[in-house]
């Protein structure tokens, strides 16, 4: 038996899977997937095409649970029966054949579950006991979530078996891009993977063990970063740690009031200044690091830019800053951002 598919667009699958009670064939992985259910066979003409395309012989290979469950049982035999994935019940096949027990019966007490037990286009029912056991299930799959008209449970096979790739990483018959979609997975970094998949497969770290990658933690500031290294500072060695508090700035002039940075131009956002200081008994370099206002970039050291042991730089707004009137081992930058942003008391 293999996956078929109707001209009704939904498909079906006969699992093989001899001496199965209903509950074991409840287990099937596959019916996690959204729109997956045991067949509801509600209609004459999709039986009778089920029982063609499936080339399954229950006489020859064994009856097969179906999906239809009698969920309230104080009426008759045949009433109170219903269909999965809202399917009406309204045609039925209950066997009825000459010198054989008419279905439904209860004949082992209140028998509740569906299974298709003798050939015929359609297959004839009968109800049984959810712990009967049979050859094996029906599945039917009515769910297309990425709208590539292949039911979803084909595309994570299929995807798999003939080009090796993995729709569902973790593996519980849902493929990923639409629960990303559908926010029931998440992918805070954009990369198409749930990030589950992306720890589990060491992709992304997850130092503290929120399931939540790291650098997404950091981009969010959940977490700090505060050396720029891509470690959470709480998963940090204390050694890496140190440079956080090696480097502080140590004073910020917003009001200036006189030509400061010594180009000969007095301007008010150009002559405004940052003093970062290096308390550290080592030389630092600060390639990369950023001086944030309000969350926004003022300026950031995007060039070698190395600040000795006990020394400061200056980061002047503007202009062009006159060295000659800074001690030699002060090192003078100009705001990559201060054109565009004056300083302003938060």
């Amino acid at each position: 038996p293999g996956a078929f598919r109707l001209e009704s667009g939904r498909g079906y699958e006969v699992v093989n899977s001899p001496g199965e009670t209903l509950v074991e064939a409840l287990a099937d992985p596959r019916l996690l997937v959204d729109g997956v259910e045991l067949a509801a066979l509600s209609t004459w003409t999709e039986a009778v095409e089920v029982a063609i395309l499936s080339e399954w012989s229950i006489a020859a290979d064994g009856p097969l649970w179906l999906g239809g469950t009698q969920s309230d049982t104080s009426g008759a035999d045949d009433e109170g029966w219903a269909w999965p994935l809202d399917e009406t019940w309204f045609w039925t096949n209950w066997l009825d054949v000459f010198g054989q027990p008419e279905q439904p019966d209860n004949a082992a007490g209140k028998e509740t579950a569906l299974l298709a037990i003798e050939d015929g286009l359609p297959w004839a029912w009968s109800d049984e006991l959810s712990s009967a056991t049979a050859a094996g299930h029906v599945l039917e799959y009515d769910s297309d979530c990425n709208a590539n008209m292949v039911l979803d449970a084909w595309d994570i096979r299929a995807a798999l078996v003939e080009d090796g790739i993995v729709l569902d990483c973790d593996s519980d018959c849902r493929i990923d891009s639409c629960q990303i979609a559908a926010g029931t997975r998440l992918d805070c970094n954009g990369n198409g993977v749930p990030d589950r998949c992306d720890i589990s497969s060491a992709d992304s770290d997850d130092c503290n063990g929120n399931d939540i990658p790291d650098l997404c933690d950091i981009a969010a500031d959940s977490s700090e970063d505060c050396n720029g290294n891509s470690v959470p500072d709480e998963c940090d060695d204390a050694d890496d740690l140190l440079i956080c508090d090696a480097i502080v700035i140590n004073e910020v002039l917003i009001d200036a009031a006189e030509d400061m940075n010594g180009d000969g131009v007095f301007h008010p956002g150009q002559d405004q200044c940052v003093e970062v200081i290096n308390n550290s008994a080592i030389d630092i370099e600060l390639l990369g690091w950023t001086v944030l206002q309000n969350g926004v970039i003022w300026h950031e050291f995007m060039a070698s830019a190395i600040i000795p042991a006990k020394c400061a730089i200056l980061i002047f707004g503007g202009g062009s800053p006159n060295a000659a009137d800074f001690p030699d081992n002060i090192a003078l930058h100009t705001a990559s951002n201060g054109p565009f942003m004056a300083l302003s008391i938060p």
